[in-house]
């Protein structure tokens, strides 16, 4: 398997349609974080895939982290559009990158990610919320911009994979 940016555009489209929506910046973290972990599932780093048990355990924290940032954003009212980006991308990176760091297990080989930089990722996702803003932005058009921010993004993070041979660093795929 590979990882497929349509699966996490659907996974958010339905989010962002739901009737009734999530009833707390809380649980639309913990929506958020479901869609991503749908979509993380599917990551592969050379012969290696995600161990479930780190997936769950960094999909419990990004709730956690998405859903104080969507609070701090309501709080700042216009002026959180300004600062979610950044707590997003930091979320997304402590994600992948823990503590602890996410593991990986294949034939012959065990890994963690060992590399999830954010800068292009706040930025990115500054410009897909500024585009969502606009009057004729429909949510699965926002799904879709949000998608693909993530996973141009998620392509980014490195997993370096131990074997027989020696330390082997690799892009997720």
């Amino acid at each position: 398997m590979a990882l497929a940016a349509a699966t996490l555009e659907s996974a958010l489209s339905q989010l962002f349609t739901a009737d009734p929506p999530p009833a707390s910046a809380a649980a639309a973290g913990n929506a958020w974080a479901a869609a991503y972990l749908g979509y993380a599932s599917s990551a592969t780093a050379g012969p290696a895939v995600p161990v479930p048990t780190a997936l769950s355990a960094a999909t419990a924290a990004l709730g956690d982290r998405l859903g104080s940032a969507f609070d701090a954003a309501a709080a700042a009212g216009a002026a959180g559009l300004s600062s979610i980006s950044a707590a997003l991308a930091s979320a997304f990176v402590q994600f992948w990158l823990g503590p602890p760091p996410v593991q990986f297990i294949g034939p012959a080989v065990t890994g963690l990610v060992t590399s999830a930089l954010p800068a292009a990722l706040v930025a990115d996702l500054g410009a897909a919320f500024s585009a969502g803003q606009a009057a004729d932005s429909t949510a699965p058009a926002q799904a879709s911009r949000i998608a693909g921010v993530l996973h141009r993004w998620t392509l980014t993070v490195l997993v370096t994979n131990a074997t027989a041979a020696g330390p082997v660093t690799v892009p997720l795929l």
